[in-house]
């Protein structure tokens, strides 16, 4: 299905930008005084709020647990994207 790889794209390419922005607004906030724990943590809850629920709004599909064969790189990319936001 060619336009769920677009939509993929799109995801990706919008996600870093907003990923960028929230680094960027983390750092100044932190020279304010705001704790970057805590704002960290607000971004993680808000974030996965949102994802969930315009997730729910606009995915036509039914959510599934992966089969077996995905576990693997289900897993890889969740290692990978934690392991990078240490670096």
């Amino acid at each position: 299905n060619d336009g769920g790889v677009k939509l993929g794209y799109i995801t990706a390419i919008i996600g870093s930008f907003c990923a960028s922005g929230v680094i960027v607004l983390i750092r100044k906030a932190g020279k304010v005084g705001a704790h970057t724990l805590q704002l960290l943590f607000s971004w993680t809850v808000f974030g996965v709020s949102f994802s969930l629920l315009l997730g729910h709004l606009l995915e036509q599909h039914q959510w599934r647990v992966p089969t077996r064969g995905e576990l693997p790189a289900v897993l890889g990319v969740c290692v990978s994207g934690s392991i990078a936001h240490f670096f």
